[in-house]
């Protein structure tokens, strides 16, 4: 009997032990899922927090690029080690808009990367992901892999500085549009998988809305700008044609009356004859035709009158120009005709007022007196 109670004693320690050892197993497995729930819910807490940077950051500007910066940075060292933005601008290449990195003493290699660009009909998956609008993420990076990229060797070399063990390429897309890329870059030990995708493309997603926001609103200013100076053109053509119309009205009425100056003095002159008397009376006759000449100028101006170009000889027109022209004591006319001069075919009055002008901004430029000489010569131009 007491044999009995004994075996009955250790079959009921075995049970025991049994149970002890699942309820120890058990207890393990719910500590494992215990771990495994706090590090999700901790994982969500810090992406819950990422998206919540990002969504203050990206609103506190409409400076995109500033704006793209700082996300590029909230984005190293929790989701990436290197986070690179690149733009399509059109330009059948990208732009890279930003670049951050987590190691302080990269900054040489980020300034070389800074300068990066790639052509969007090339192999890199930044142009491909711009190309198809998908995400790709390239879990292991291998050196044959960086060869197959890589544009060059110093593009290569750059890379293997780099030193990336996996990669995130993810579509920045708004309006049904690709704008570019952000590029999620692993070094040392990290590596992406399709649970890392989530939360790269919600982050893409609200930084091109950004971009998108902020290119709409930059063409916006430009648009208001361009409005502003046409209406401001519109403004100084209607002013303008005010002015025409004036001058040309002034022209018509001082026309009249040098046709009055220009009859009597030819009536004049035929009494006068050849004496002295009667050249000074062709000289008058002269400046009102040259007078006549420039209210020609004055109703073409107004739109009231044609131009009326002809076949002169220059050293004729300076001739007589230079009869009007009168310099103050101390700035001698020196003129020098040239010889062999070809004609021109220009409107006289027109002529006249250049050489006119040209002489009057001289003397003004010589407050102290000096030489005014006004030469002529045949000159080639290419």
């Amino acid at each position: 009997r007491m044999a009995a109670r004994l075996e009955a004693a250790r079959r009921q320690e075995r049970q025991l032990n049994d149970e002890l050892t699942i309820a120890n197993e058990e207890l393990q497995a719910n500590a494992v899922r215990l771990d495994e729930s706090l590090a999700e819910l901790e994982g969500a807490r810090r992406r819950a927090m990422l998206l919540a940077d990002a969504s203050a950051e990206l609103s506190r500007s409409l400076d995109y690029e500033t704006t793209v910066s700082n996300v590029a940075r909230l984005a190293v060292p929790d989701l990436a080690d290197w986070c690179f933005v690149d733009l399509d601008e059109g330009a059948g290449a990208t732009r890279r808009l930003a670049i951050a990195h987590a190691a302080p003493s990269a900054e040489a290699l980020a300034a070389e990367l800074r300068a990066v660009s790639f052509e969007l009909d090339g192999p890199h998956p930044v142009a491909k992901v711009i190309r198809t609008g998908q995400a790709e993420i390239v879990p292991e990076v291998t050196e044959g892999w960086l060869a197959g990229i890589a544009r060059d060797e110093p593009h290569l070399a750059k890379l293997r500085a780099l030193a990336p063990t996996s990669y995130m390429f993810v579509p920045l897309r708004a309006r049904s549009r690709t704008l570019g890329t952000i590029t999620f870059t692993a070094t040392g030990s990290r590596r992406y998988g399709a649970g890392d995708l989530p939360l790269a493309e919600e982050l893409a997603r609200r930084a091109a809305l950004v971009i998108d926001n902020a290119r709409l609103y930059t063409e916006l200013k430009e648009a208001k700008g361009a409005l502003r100076s046409s209406e401001e053109q519109l403004r100084q053509a209607q002013k303008m044609e005010a002015v025409g119309r004036l001058a040309g009205g002034v022209a018509h009425d001082f026309n009249n009356l040098l046709t009055a100056i220009t009859g009597y003095s030819e009536l004049l002159a035929e009494r006068l004859g050849d004496g002295p008397a009667g050249k000074d009376v062709e000289e008058i006759r002269k400046a009102a035709a040259r007078a006549a000449a420039l209210t020609r100028q004055l109703l073409a101006f107004g739109r009231q009158q044609v131009l009326q170009p002809r076949v002169l000889d220059l050293n004729a027109v300076v001739l007589d120009v230079e009869k009007m022209l009168r310099m103050r004591e101390d700035i001698d006319l020196v003129s020098l005709p040239g010889s062999g001069l070809g004609c021109v075919e220009a409107d006289p009055g027109q002529l006249e007022q250049v050489i006119l002008n040209l002489a009057i901004n001289a003397r003004d430029a010589m407050p102290v007196g000096g030489t005014l000489t006004i030469e002529t010569a045949n000159a080639e131009l290419d």
